[in-house]
């Protein structure tokens, strides 16, 4: 949702709603409909973990609406939330990244990876492999005897050649 293309502008948005960059919290400044009232927090989330809001009967992603906010523009392209929580949309938490940043700080495995762990698959001997994926190519980091180690391993990794990513743990479900 690259939104680049969109007629709204950072003095629609601003008319619309107060944005707090220290909380990430946008409020509604008007009453624009009987669930969104003035003075209330705007936005919901999607079914990806992203919140987003509603204007003018286009749906927003409330991250991209921080930046442009802030900036006066849309995002150049991607943006990244630094600490991997996708409802965290403080305006220091969010940077501009290419397909690649943003993949390197993810935090969910791929739906085909059954362990749920990131970089780590069942080995056909019954180890557990890390691997990791930089510069284009698949890296294989090692074989172990579980999950866990395998893990570690892939958590290094990442720490070592993906400079740009940050390394947290999964944000637990308290949060939001």
């Amino acid at each position: 949702m690259s939104n680049c293309n969109s007629t709204l502008t950072a003095e629609r948005v601003r008319e619309l709603f107060i944005y707090d960059p220290e909380t990430g919290v946008f409020v509604n400044r008007i009453s624009r409909s009987p669930r969104a009232m003035a003075g209330m927090v705007a936005g919901s989330r999607n079914e990806h973990g992203y919140l987003v809001i509603r204007i003018d009967w286009a749906i927003y992603k409330a991250h991209r609406l921080a930046w442009l906010y802030v900036h006066g523009v849309w995002p150049p392209g991607l943006l990244d939330h630094k600490n991997r929580i996708k409802d965290d949309n403080r305006i220091d938490n969010l940077r501009p990244a290419d397909k690649t940043l943003n993949g390197q700080n993810k935090v969910e495995a791929q739906a085909n990876n059954k362990l749920g762990l990131l970089g780590v698959t069942l080995h056909f001997d019954g180890h557990y492999r890390a691997t990791i994926q930089h510069e284009n190519k698949q890296r294989h980091i090692g074989l172990y005897d579980t999950p866990e180690e395998a893990s570690a391993a892939y958590e290094k990794a990442k720490d070592e050649l993906h400079a740009g990513a940050i390394l947290v743990k999964e944000p637990d479900a308290t949060y939001g």
